[in-house]
C-alpha cells in the first residue's frame, strides 16, 4: 500500500504537469508565480474581510495550486535557487498571515472577542 506522501506527490505531479508544460514556454519564472500566489491569498484575505467566505476559499485553493506549481516550473525548467527556495517559504508565511488577518479584521467587524482570542492563538 502507498504511503500517503507518495499519493500526494504523484497527484501534484500529475495536476501540475500540464500547466508546468505550458509555463515552461513562456518568460513567466517560479519566483513571478510565488509572487502571484501571495497576491492570490491577499486578494483572498480581501473577501475574507467582506464576508465572502466561499469565494476566499475558493481564491486560497487556487493560491495553493500556484504554491505546488512554482517549484515544479522551478524544477522543470532546471531554475531552483536558494533565493528562490527562500522568496516562496517566505511569502508562504506572508500568506498566511494576510489570510489571519483578513479573519481578525472580519470578527473585529462583528465584535466577537471569543473568535479573535482564538485567531490570536
Amino acid at each position: 500500500m502507498p504511503r500517503l506522501s507518495e499519493v500526494r506527490k504523484t497527484a501534484a505531479y500529475y495536476l501540475t504537469q500540464p500547466v508546468v508544460r505550458l509555463f515552461a514556454k513562456t518568460p513567466i519564472t517560479p519566483n513571478t508565480i510565488s509572487w502571484f500566489g501571495f497576491l492570490l491569498a491577499a486578494g483572498a484575505a480581501v473577501l475574507i474581510t467582506t464576508g465572502h467566505l466561499f469565494a476566499a476559499g475558493f481564491v486560497v485553493l487556487v493560491a495553493g495550486f500556484f504554491d505546488i506549481l512554482d517549484g515544479a516550473l522551478a524544477r522543470h525548467t532546471n531554475q531552483t535557487t536558494r533565493f528562490g527556495a527562500v522568496l516562496d517559504s517566505t511569502l508562504d508565511r506572508l500568506s498566511e498571515a494576510v489570510l489571519l488577518l483578513g479573519i481578525l479584521v472580519l470578527y473585529a467587524r462583528e465584535q466577537s472577542v471569543a473568535e479573535i482570542l482564538l485567531v490570536g492563538v
